[in-house]
Order: C-alpha cells, then structure tokens, then sequence
C-alpha cells in the first residue's frame, strides 16, 4: 500500500481492519425540545439520505 493511502485511511485503522474488524459505530447527538420533532426530523427522506451519505462518505474515506 502506498505511504499516502495509509496515512490517509490511519495505520490504526488498517491494523483494526486486518484483525478482522472494521464495524462501525456513528453517534449523532439533537438537540431537541421534544420527541415528535425528532421523529418528524427524522421521517424525512432527505435527512435520511444526508446520514446515509455522512456514513458511507465516513466509511469510504476510513474516518470511522
């Protein structure tokens, strides 16, 4: 692997993926006033779409 790809993915991360690891975990913290609004928030497809693609970007790019 070339010096760039490890230093870009994290010599941690590789040596956690090749113990046969490599689950990830995201944590999103909102603030909120109450629980509807959350639920309302997170019904919508767009914000559905905005996690999903925070998540894969995070996962492609080997920040988490």
């Amino acid at each position: 692997m070339r010096p760039e790809a490890v230093s870009r993915i994290g010599r941690g991360n590789l040596d956690h993926m090749n113990s046969g690891g490599g689950g990830v975990h995201l944590n999103v913290t909102i603030n909120a006033v109450d629980a509807k609004s959350v639920r309302e928030l997170l019904s919508q497809t767009k914000i559905q779409h905005e996690f999903a693609r925070m998540y894969f970007q995070g996962r492609n790019e080997g920040m988490w």
